[in-house]
Formats: C-alpha cells, sequence, structure tokens
C-alpha cells in the first residue's frame, strides 16, 4: 500500500465526499522489462525517482504488467 498527498497521484478535485476508491499514478522509473509465461510484458518499476515514493513497508520497486504503465 501506498499513501501519497492528492496532488501526486491523481488530478482529480477529491475530498471526504468523494466516492473511493478513486484511479491514480505514480511517478516513476522503468528498470528492466520482461515476459511472463503467456508473453505479457511485465516491468519493474523504482518508485524513488523521479520523486521519492516509498510503500509503507519500505518497498520501493515493484513489478507491474508493462501494458498498465503510461510513458511520458
Amino acid at each position: 500500500m501506498i499513501i501519497e498527498k492528492l496532488p501526486i497521484v491523481s488530478e482529480a478535485q477529491l475530498d471526504q465526499g468523494s466516492s473511493y476508491p478513486q484511479p491514480g499514478s505514480i511517478p516513476c522509473t522503468v528498470v528492466s522489462r520482461t515476459r511472463d509465461q503467456s508473453g505479457r510484458e511485465i516491468a519493474e518499476v523504482d518508485i524513488t525517482a523521479p520523486i521519492f515514493i516509498e510503500a509503507v513497508d519500505g518497498e520501493t520497486r515493484f513489478q507491474v504488467f508493462a501494458d498498465d504503465l503510461i510513458e511520458a
């Protein structure tokens, strides 16, 4: 789980009256790419760059499906 300030993860105007969960995104750097057994591309991402973010357990690298990334 990642807890971060709203302006970092969303441009939506959310408050206590909003319905949750809401979609969001976290800036990250792709460290590597590989494929799983079914051929789907997996990306290892680091959330310490371009800004420092970490999960509540201290993790900073995650494997995600590459098609879930929004590349800028």
